[in-house]
C-alpha cells in the first residue's frame, strides 16, 4: 500500500514536471546567451555580415552539440564556434584578433573558475525557494558574464575595425602616390608615361614602407629615387625663375656690374687682374726677346708671322678668358619659399635640392657656391684665376680658353727652345764645339729667355693636363663637382649621349639666357 501511496502522491507528481521544466529553461537561456556570445565573436564568411541569433541556435540543434549548463559560456561558445566550423555546415569564422581572443578566453576561464570554486555546493535535496534561488544567481551570472564577454568583444571588434581603417587608409595613399607618380614621371627611353596600375604594381613588389604623416608629394619623391635604380624612370619638375634687374641682383648677390649691368664682376677680381696682367707681362717679354729674334732671322719672310702668330694665339686666350670671367655663369636668382620641416623632403627624385640660404628648389646639377653665395645652374667648380664660378652659361668660353693656353704656352716653350739653341749654336761655333754643350751656357746668359721658357713648359702641362680632363668630363657628361664627388658611381648618368651629342651640347645650342637683366 505504501509502495503504491507513494506511487500516488500529489507532492511527487509536481515536484518533478516542475524541475524538468526548469533544466529546460535553463537550456534555452544557457543556448540563448551562447549564441548572443558567438554573434559577437563571429561573422558569415559568405556575407561578411554578422549571424541572427536564430541562426545560430538552429546551427546548435542541427548539429546536436550538446551544451553543459555550468561550464562557462565562453569556454562553451569557443568549443560551438570550432565545431561548426570544422563541420563546414555554417560559413563561420572569427571577426576577432587571434591573440588578443586567446588572452580573453584564458582571462575569463580564471575568472569563472575562481567564482565557481567560491560557490557552496547546492544539497539535492534543498527546498524549491533555495532552487529557485540557484536558478537566479545563475541567470545572473551568465547575464553578467555575456555582457562582460559583448564589452571585451566590442572593444576587440574596435580594435579590429580600426586597423581595417589605417589599412584602407594606407591602400587609398598608396593609390593616390601611384597616380602623381604617373602624371609627373615619364619613361626615360620613350618619353612616354607610365600607368598608375603599373606603379602600384611595383609599389606593392618592392614593400615600400607607406607613412600616414607625410605628404602624397613627399613619399612619391622618394619612390621615384629608388625605381630609377631599375627602371628608366624620371620625375618632370618645372624650374620657373624670375628674371631680376642687375640693380637687384648687385644688392642680392656679391657681384657688382659696370657698362649698364653688360659686364658682371666676380667675387676675385683681384685674382682675374693678376691673371691677365701675368700673361700680359710675359707675352710682352717673350715678343721681345723671343719671337722677333726669330723672325729677323728668316730674312726671307716679310711679315713676323712667329709674332703674328703669338699675337692671335694671346688675343684669343684673353678673350676667352675675358669672357668666362665677365659674365653670368648661371646664377638663380633667390626665393622666398618656407624650408621642409622634414631633412628627407629636402630632396627631390630628379636631383634637385632645396637650398635653405637662396629659398629656392634649385635644378638638378646646380649648387650653390659659398664664395659667391648664390645658387649657378650646372655647377662646375669656382675658379680663382676667372674671379668667378664656372657654370652652365659660360663652361664653353672657360673649355675654349684651356686649349688656347695650352696651345699658346706649348708655343712659347718651343719657340723659346728654338731661340736658345740658336743661341747655343753661335757659342759653339766661337769655341768650335757641339751646341749641346754651350746650351746651359746660352741659358745663363739669356737667362730672361730661359725664364720665359722653363715658365711656360709649367703652365702647359698644368694647364694641358686641365683642358684633356674637362674634355674628357663632356665626353661622359659630367661636371668637375659630379665627378669629384662620384655621384654616378651607383647609378646610371641619364644626362650622358655619347661623346659626339655631348660636345654638341656643351659647344654648339645657344648660351642660355640669363636671369639678370641689364
Amino acid at each position: 500500500m505504501s509502495h503504491e501511496a507513494a506511487e500516488t502522491s500529489p507532492l511527487l507528481s509536481t515536484t518533478e514536471p516542475n524541475r524538468e521544466e526548469k533544466s529546460l529553461h535553463e537550456l534555452t537561456t544557457k543556448r540563448e546567451t551562447i549564441a548572443l556570445n558567438i554573434i559577437d565573436r563571429c561573422i558569415n564568411s559568405e556575407t561578411n555580415e554578422l549571424f541572427t541569433k536564430q541562426e545560430i541556435i538552429n546551427a546548435i540543434i542541427d548539429n546536436n552539440i550538446s551544451i553543459d549548463i555550468n561550464k562557462p559560456v565562453y569556454d562553451t561558445a569557443g568549443e560551438i564556434i570550432n565545431t561548426l566550423a570544422s563541420s563546414g555546415n555554417l560559413p563561420i569564422v572569427h571577426k576577432e584578433d587571434p591573440d588578443l581572443l586567446s588572452i580573453l578566453t584564458d582571462q575569463e576561464s580564471n575568472i569563472l573558475s575562481q567564482s565557481q570554486s567560491n560557490k557552496l555546493p547546492i544539497d539535492n535535496n534543498e527546498d524549491d525557494e533555495n532552487e529557485n534561488k540557484y536558478n537566479d544567481n545563475d541567470r545572473g551570472s551568465i547575464s553578467s558574464s555575456h555582457s562582460t564577454h559583448s564589452s571585451r568583444s566590442s572593444r576587440s571588434h574596435s580594435t579590429k575595425k580600426s586597423r581595417r581603417n589605417k589599412q584602407q587608409r594606407i591602400e587609398d595613399m598608396k593609390l593616390k602616390i601611384a597616380k602623381h607618380i604617373s602624371i609627373h614621371c615619364i619613361n626615360q627611353d620613350t618619353n612616354e608615361r607610365y600607368s598608375y596600375q603599373y606603379i602600384l604594381n611595383e609599389i606593392n613588389d618592392l614593400e615600400f614602407n607607406i607613412r600616414l604623416d607625410r605628404s602624397v608629394e613627399q613619399q612619391a619623391s622618394y619612390i621615384v629615387s629608388q625605381l630609377m635604380t631599375l627602371l628608366p624612370i624620371i620625375e618632370i619638375f618645372e624650374y620657373n625663375f624670375p628674371s631680376i634687374s642687375y640693380r637687384i641682383w648687385s644688392n642680392m648677390g656679391r657681384n657688382s656690374f659696370c657698362c649698364g649691368g653688360k659686364i658682371m664682376i666676380g667675387t676675385d677680381i683681384t685674382f682675374f687682374i693678376f691673371t691677365i696682367l701675368a700673361l700680359l707681362i710675359t707675352s710682352i717679354i717673350y715678343f721681345i726677346k723671343i719671337s722677333s729674334q726669330i723672325d729677323n732671322s728668316n730674312n726671307n719672310n716679310k711679315f713676323p708671322m712667329i709674332t703674328i702668330i703669338g699675337i692671335i694665339l694671346l688675343f684669343g686666350v684673353i678673350f676667352f678668358l675675358s669672357r668666362a670671367s665677365l659674365m653670368d655663369p648661371g646664377f638663380i636668382p633667390r626665393g622666398k619659399l618656407s624650408i621642409p620641416s622634414d631633412s628627407d623632403a629636402m630632396v627631390r627624385s630628379d636631383g634637385s635640392k632645396f637650398c635653405d640660404t637662396c629659398l629656392i628648389w634649385r635644378p638638378p646639377r646646380a649648387k650653390h657656391c659659398r664664395y659667391c653665395d648664390s645658387c649657378v645652374e650646372k655647377f662646375d667648380h669656382h675658379c680663382p684665376w676667372l674671379g668667378t664660378c664656372v657654370g652652365a652659361r659660360n663652361y664653353r668660353y672657360f673649355v675654349i680658353f684651356l686649349i688656347l693656353i695650352s696651345i699658346y704656352t706649348v708655343y712659347v716653350f718651343i719657340t723659346g727652345i728654338i731661340v736658345l739653341i740658336k743661341y747655343s749654336e753661335i757659342l759653339a761655333k766661337q769655341v768650335s764645339t757641339n751646341w749641346a754643350d754651350q746650351f746651359s751656357v746660352a741659358m745663363e746668359q739669356e737667362w730672361l729667355i730661359s725664364t720665359i721658357t722653363i715658365i711656360s713648359g709649367f703652365v702647359f702641362l698644368s694647364v694641358a693636363s686641365l683642358a684633356l680632363y674637362h674634355c674628357h668630363l663632356i665626353c661622359v657628361a659630367e661636371t668637375t663637382n659630379e665627378n669629384v664627388r662620384n655621384v654616378y658611381a651607383q647609378q646610371p648618368n641619364r644626362n650622358d649621349l655619347g661623346p659626339k651629342k655631348n660636345c654638341h651640347n656643351v659647344f654648339c645650342i645657344p648660351v642660355k639666357q640669363s636671369y639678370i637683366r641689364h
